[in-house]
């Protein structure tokens, strides 16, 4: 439930008139005792309970009859009445075995309504009743791509939770989803390295820890060169200044090395004036350009942003962070709640279904009880003379 015009309620105010109208009839007058008053004391005994119980149902009647005024003004809508049968209700389902095993009675049912169920694979492809037994693709899903095609759906998501499988930090929406964990899903662990220039191996164990390691028994699914090349574009040079000797102090301990670079061609990129983002470089934005949250490859430094001395001790670590996070190097994954995924979804301020998209639907049900109330207060005001 929600109103369009909540402004209008001032017109609540309108109420007090019945009631000080009813109060200022009912009051009091002076008694005047003059030569023929015996005669009127059969009269003033007549009893007037009837009278003074009849001026107080018109005058409920008419403050009804306001405040039914007022919320037409301020245009109620109720959501359960905007369910709209021409809008397609989307499901997205991460490729996860586990996952369609355990949801698989509910995506039956959203087939055989007509629902779209989408599999958030490289293709996107449709699910249908014949096609639940697949191989779970583990990864980043298709996650993104798959909001923008179906931007105006009520979407539903079917997600395993691991942190590692969304292809963005956060994804700008016109309404949030509506979003199912999976509690069978199970984790996966990727071996994946960094090799140093000192032949060492730069990796997260399975307790979750970073670990340098020259160990030749040592096999990894993929390796990544531990030689970076950053472009640093900031126009303080105190700025300029920490993070060199960030990089400095995450070649000294893990023996990444790090090449300052003026031309394009670089894997990092210090800027806070981001003008054209490319995905193949790990991006930090200084200008704390929110809209920018969107991309996967972009970090925010909360060094730079608080300004003590405690966040600029935490710089190296928050480097080495978004470094590994982009490189996909992870131990154990990470499980999200019901609740972390859904912050992930930010309804942006031009696409949102704000209530001034919405329409009033009460409207109609509103005029019907005025015109109802209109006729008893007209019936009652009639039988009183009032």
């Amino acid at each position: 439930m929600g109103f369009l015009a909540p402004y209008m309620f001032w017109g609540l105010l309108a109420i007090s008139v019945p009631l000080l109208i009813h109060l200022w009839n009912g009051r009091k007058g002076d008694k005047v005792y003059w030569a023929a008053f015996r005669f009127l004391e059969e009269n003033d005994n007549k009893p007037i309970r009837h009278i003074r119980l009849e001026q107080w149902i018109l005058m409920i009647l008419r403050m009804i009859l306001i405040s039914l005024l007022v919320i037409l003004m301020v245009q109620l809508f109720f959501d359960f009445l905007s369910e709209d049968s021409t809008v397609q209700k989307v499901h997205l389902v991460e490729p996860d075995q586990e996952l369609l095993q355990e949801f698989r009675f509910e995506l039956n049912q959203a087939i055989e309504n007509g629902d779209k169920v989408i599999l958030l694979n490289e293709g996107l492809d449709l699910l249908d009743l014949e096609s639940f037994e697949l191989e779970s693709v583990k990864g980043k899903m298709n996650l993104y791509r798959a909001l923008q095609d179906n931007l105006g759906s009520r979407i539903s998501l079917y997600l395993t939770g691991f942190k590692s499988s969304f292809d963005r930090s956060e994804y700008l929406v016109d309404s949030v989803p509506q979003v199912f964990i999976a509690e069978m899903a199970k984790p996966n662990f990727s071996k994946k390295a960094f090799e140093t220039h000192r032949g060492k191996f730069l990796f997260i164990d399975k307790d979750n820890e970073l670990t340098l390691s020259q160990n030749g028994n040592l096999t990894f699914d993929e390796l990544e060169k531990g030689n970076l090349r950053v472009g640093v574009k900031v126009q303080y040079s105190e700025w300029e200044k920490q993070i060199l000797s960030a990089l400095k102090a995450i070649e000294e301990v893990f023996e990444l090395s790090f090449e300052i670079k003026e031309s394009e061609e670089i894997d990092m990129l210090f800027s806070d004036n981001l003008k054209d983002l490319k995905e193949n470089m790990v991006v930090f934005d200084l200008s704390y350009d929110w809209t920018n949250a969107q991309y996967p490859n972009v970090y925010f430094l909360r060094s730079f942003r608080e300004k003590d001395l405690k966040a600029r001790q935490q710089l190296p670590s928050e480097i080495l962070g978004a470094v590994l996070d982009f490189h996909h190097l992870s131990g154990q994954e990470v499980r999200m709640d019901k609740e972390e995924v859904q912050q992930k979804f930010v309804v942006g301020k031009g696409n949102h279904l704000s209530p001034q998209t919405q329409k009033a639907n009460a409207q109609e049900i509103i005029w019907v009880m005025f015109l109802l109330v209109l006729i008893a207060e007209r019936i009652v005001a009639n039988k009183s003379n009032l």
